[in-house]
């Protein structure tokens, strides 16, 4: 069964992302980074080696529970013709219990295969929420990235660079570009969570575009919009990520 995300959904109450305020004049700044063929490069390579990483731990468990299973089964063979029968059916499901596992584990590299073969990668949201930031160019406002998730989160890469930089310009949209964007990262029961917050003054309205560009990334990678704990007037909002599931 191929892994699909939840439905995209965006809630009613970020309608209060439309229309268009006055821009902001004044200088403001970011950290810069490298960009370009080298970081591409160099993210392939991170991926490769995350998903490397994963399959073999996968594998070497799976390869300890055969092997368990071959010894618990090379040893009821020898207890047939002497054991009890009520030893023997301890070794049975003693045998059956390591057989379990082995499901499990198969299950595991079918479900992260089947993910990895759509495209879509394990990523640490905060890491990855940190080097977008460093590589923002200098004509941005500054990005302030908090916070660190249990664990990854599935997804395709590309589209949660472009929910984060369309994010990020509604902000600037709402604040007139003034001030600096906090970037915040957290897991929750509903699933994974970023919020984009900016500290400067919001504005009444938002350029039609702008917020056009953000739904359409934010469809893309299937993500749910919600006001953060400012509310629907206030200059910040929260994308929960959807899960991946095969």
């Amino acid at each position: 069964m191929r892994p699909t995300h939840p439905d995209v959904a965006i809630s009613e109450a970020s309608e209060y992302l439309l229309p268009k305020p006055p821009r902001g004049g004044g200088e403001v700044l970011v950290v810069g980074g490298r960009s370009g063929a080298h970081t591409i490069h160099r993210r392939s390579a991170e991926v490769a080696k995350v998903l490397g990483e994963r399959i073999l731990l996968i594998a070497e468990c799976q390869q300890q529970f055969l092997t368990e299973l071959r010894h618990g089964l090379e040893e009821l063979d020898g207890a047939v013709a002497e054991d009890s029968r009520a030893r023997l059916k301890g070794a049975v499901l003693s045998a059956l219990g390591v057989l379990d596992w082995c499901d499990a584990q198969q299950r595991d590299l079918i479900q992260q295969g089947g993910l990895a073969a759509r495209g879509w990668q394990p990523i640490d949201l905060g890491e990855f929420c940190r080097e977008f930031a460093a590589e923002q160019p200098a004509e941005n406002v500054a990005l302030v990235v908090t916070g660190q998730t249990v664990r990854a989160w599935w997804g395709d890469a590309a589209n949660l660079h472009d929910v984060l930089h369309a994010g990020i310009a509604v902000i600037l949209e709402r604040t007139g570009g003034s001030g600096s964007i906090l970037v915040e990262v957290e897991s929750a029961p509903a699933g994974h969570l970023i919020r984009i917050a900016g500290t400067g003054e919001p504005q009444d309205d938002l350029d039609a575009s702008v917020v056009r560009s953000f739904r359409h990334a934010v469809e893309r990678v299937g993500a749910v919009v919600q006001p953060d704990v400012l509310g629907a007037g206030g200059a910040g909002l929260v994308l929960q990520l959807p899960e991946a599931t095969c």
